[in-house]
Order: structure tokens, then sequence, then C-alpha cells
């Protein structure tokens, strides 16, 4: 085998090494978003609230997605958690979809909590007498 031919196959061997590498870091991603995921939807506060800290720090379309998803459920553990990471999250693109949940929900779900979207980022802070 002539250098030449040498250095198409070794060329070869560094492209097909470098596909493999990166579809195992897209099942890697995948399977650690699925992970966080199933934290999210624990019954456990602290587990769930942790993960909706990771998928805030992540803040990659698909993490953000994750967190909305939460914020759609009927369940409070997973819907504070994912608007709380959300909130820290600064991610514009979510804030449409927590204001309208927080729209959607009414006064009814939320007692004593004020929401002000100032600064590039979302607040929160109790209401004083309510």
């Amino acid at each position: 085998m002539g250098s030449s031919q040498w250095a198409v196959v070794s060329g070869q061997w560094a492209v097909d090494s470098i596909q493999k590498l990166v579809l195992l870091s897209e099942y890697m991603k995948t399977s650690e978003l699925i992970r966080l995921k199933r934290k999210l939807f624990s019954e456990n506060w602290k587990i769930s609230l942790s993960a909706a800290d990771e998928l805030a720090y992540l803040n990659t379309k698909d993490a953000i997605s994750i967190l909305i998803e939460g914020l759609k459920s009927e369940n409070n553990f997973f819907r504070n958690a994912s608007a709380l990471a959300i909130r820290d999250s600064n991610n514009n693109l979510a804030f449409n979809e927590l204001w309208n949940r927080i729209i959607v929900l009414g006064p009814h779900e939320e007692r004593n909590i004020n929401l002000c979207y100032g600064n590039g980022r979302l607040q929160s802070f109790p209401l004083k007498n309510a």
C-alpha cells in the first residue's frame, strides 16, 4: 500500500471515528435529557427541583422544551419547579409560555405572588396584605 493510499485509508478512518463520536455525543445528550425529564416528574420535590435546575443550566432548546412541558402540568411540584427554573434560565423564549400558564391558572391556583419582568429577567416576590 502506497503512502497516498495509506493517507486515504487513515483519513477515512478519522472521518468514521469522528462520526461515531458525534453519534455517541448525541446519544449521551439524549440519555441525559431523558434522565432529567424523569427526575423532573418525580414525586420528590428536591429531586424535581434539582432536575429543573440542571435543565435550566443546560438552557438548550430541548431542555427548555422539557421545562415547558413541566410548566403545563397540572401537578404543582412539576409546574413550580419548571417555573422557577425557567425564571432562572433567563431564556426569553420561555417567558411567553410561563406568562401564558400564569394567566391560564388565574388567581385561584397561585396566591400571594407577584411577577415582574424587567432588566431582562422575570422576578417574583410576595404580595403584601394578600
